[in-house]
């Protein structure tokens, strides 16, 4: 599957900065109507990613399985962030 959509790709270290880019990432998207989705690597971090974000998650390898299986809207036009900085702190 070819993706033809917008990429961010988040590698901040430090929790508080990668918390503040998401939020105005989400901030901005959600200014000009577009619709995010975000995932990671690893499914372990996808709860603290939503906790963070107040917003859905999902690994990549879910996203690959809901778009093959066509649960995924391709004329959205989504903005994908794929988050892999080295790790989430777990509360």
């Amino acid at each position: 599957m070819a993706l033809h959509y917008p990429l961010v790709f988040s590698r901040a270290e430090r929790e508080p900065v990668r918390r503040q880019v998401l939020q105005v990432i989400h901030r901005i998207a959600e200014q000009v109507a577009v619709p995010v989705l975000q995932m990671l690597s690893v499914g372990a971090r996808t709860q603290r990613l939503r906790e963070v974000t107040g917003r859905p998650a999902s690994t990549i390898a879910a996203f690959l399985l809901a778009a093959e299986q066509g649960s995924f809207n391709p004329e959205s036009e989504p903005l994908v962030i794929i988050d892999e900085s080295p790790c989430w702190t777990h509360r």
